[in-house]
């Protein structure tokens, strides 16, 4: 996770510089925790039914939900904070009751997805 602030800036084009704005880094990152792991290893944080926790401060969090409100990792809920383990749990259930998905998924090669305009991905088996 990474914040910016915007700055104005000149660039150049093949007619000429323009004025634009920037994104610019603010601060240091913070880098997500995730379950996966060695076999056998243990993970140094909590993992609670697949999601795995990562301290934000909520100043930082605030920040990064507003610059990225738009992002499918939050309207899908992939990410979300509590302020206590309690809270979180409940989150992750309704997630899990809803069956909330990452888009991560396999793809069933039985039942491959549309690829838009009406075409249908199929197995190298079912065209032979």
């Amino acid at each position: 996770m990474q914040l910016y602030t915007r700055q104005d800036a000149r660039e150049m084009t093949p007619s000429g510089p323009r004025d634009t704005t920037i994104a610019v880094k603010k601060g240091v990152a913070i880098k997500l925790n995730g379950v996966a792991r060695r076999f056998g290893a243990d993970l140094p944080f909590p993992v609670i039914q697949g999601y795995a926790m990562t301290v934000v401060p909520k100043e930082f969090w605030d920040q990064w939900c507003e610059q990225n409100a738009d992002a499918d990792i939050i309207t899908n809920r992939g990410i979300f904070a509590g302020a206590d383990q309690a809270e979180l749990t409940e989150k992750i259930v309704n997630a899990r009751r809803d069956k909330v998905k990452s888009g991560l998924a396999a793809i069933d090669p039985k039942s491959p997805p549309s690829v838009g305009g009406g075409l249908k991905v199929q197995s190298a088996t079912a065209m032979s």
